[in-house]
C-alpha cells in the first residue's frame, strides 16, 4: 500500500519513478516485496526541491510522512486510520527501524565527453550507472502490478548484489544479532 501511494504520487510529478534496491530484487526473484525487510526503494527523478515539498504534502494529505534520515524516507503518521495496524503505538521506542517505510534515492543523470551515466543516491561508492543500462526504462511485475525500472534490472542487480542474486540469503533477526554479539564477547 505505501509503495504504491509512493509511486503513484512520484509518477502524478513527473519524477519517474523505479524500484530499486531490495525491492526490485524481489521483484524479479519473486514478484513480491521481500519479506524479512520493513523497507522498499524507489529512485526518483526531481529536479527542484519544490516538487519534493508538493510530494511532501500530496503524501501528507494520503496519510504519510516524509522526513530526511540521510535520504527522504516515508512512514505512515500515527494518525492514520490503518497505523494501529502496522505498528504498536504504546511499544517502547527503538532505534531500528522495525515499520513499514519508503526509502526515496534521487537519480541524477550526468553527461560527461564519453557519454551519460545515472548517480543513484546510495548506490555502491562511485558506481555509475551507464545510460544505455538506466534507459529507456523496462518493466517489473511486482504483486500482480506492472512498474517501471531501469532498463537493465539484472545488470543493476548483478552489479549491486553479486552475480547469484537470485539466491535468497539467511538474515539474521537484530536480536538475533544482539544475542551472538553478547555471546562472543561472554566467551
Amino acid at each position: 500500500m505505501i509503495f504504491n501511494d509512493v509511486y503513484n504520487e512520484l509518477r502524478v510529478l513527473d519524477a519517474k519513478p523505479a524500484p530499486l534496491y531490495g525491492t526490485l530484487l524481489g521483484a524479479v526473484r519473486s514478484e513480491s516485496i521481500i519479506s524479512h525487510t520493513e523497507d522498499a526503494d524507489i529512485g526518483y527523478q526531481l529536479s527542484s526541491s519544490n516538487a519534493i515539498e508538493r510530494l511532501k504534502q500530496a503524501l501528507w494529505w494520503k496519510g504519510y510522512h516524509v522526513f530526511h534520515q540521510g535520504i527522504p524516507r516515508v512512514c505512515i503518521v500515527p494518525t492514520r486510520p490503518l497505523a494501529s495496524k502496522m505498528y504498536d503505538r504504546t511499544a517502547n521506542l527503538v532505534m531500528k527501524n522495525t515499520v513499514p517505510y519508503v526509502d526515496l534515492h534521487k537519480m541524477k543523470r550526468q553527461l560527461f565527453d564519453f557519454g551519460a551515466h545515472w548517480e543513484i543516491e546510495y548506490a555502491r561508492h562511485g558506481w555509475k550507472m551507464p545510460n544505455e543500462e538506466f534507459q529507456p526504462y523496462a518493466q517489473v511485475h511486482l504483486r500482480d502490478q506492472v512498474f517501471d525500472t531501469v532498463a537493465d534490472p539484472i545488470r543493476y542487480l548483478t552489479m549491486k548484489y553479486g552475480a547469484d542474486f537470485r539466491t535468497p540469503w539467511l538474515r539474521r533477526s537484530h536480536q538475533t544479532l544482539g544475542l551472538m554479539e553478547n555471546y562472543n564477547r561472554s566467551s
